[in-house]
């Protein structure tokens, strides 16, 4: 018997619910990454939910951490443009989350 771990009985029987820190810009960056690049992440974020009984779709997620300022430890990053964190926001709510919180 095999004791490999089976990710579909992991998401579908362990995970209560599905949550991911938004932070489009990290670090040192001098630019955010490319809004196809957070629409993919967001995208397989929700996949990880639970697939909602009443229907083929999956179930909504939470954004715990959603970046709406200049960010940095040590270094202070990009710093959002006017409307930009609404823009995330959007993109974010576009995408299935069905929470949103900031950071």
């Amino acid at each position: 018997v095999g004791k490999a771990m089976n990710p579909n009985l992991f998401f579908d029987e362990v995970l209560e619910f599905v949550g991911y820190d938004n932070y489009p810009v990290w670090g040192g960056s001098l630019e955010p990454e490319a809004p196809s690049l957070v629409a993919m992440q967001l995208d397989m974020v929700r996949c990880w939910g639970r697939r909602r009984p009443d229907s083929n779709s999956f179930g909504g997620f939470t954004i715990a951490e959603q970046l709406i300022g200049a960010q940095g430890h040590d270094i202070i990053g990009f710093t959002p443009r006017p409307d930009q964190a609404v823009a995330w926001s959007a993109q974010t709510l576009a995408h299935g989350a069905d929470s949103l919180l900031f950071f």
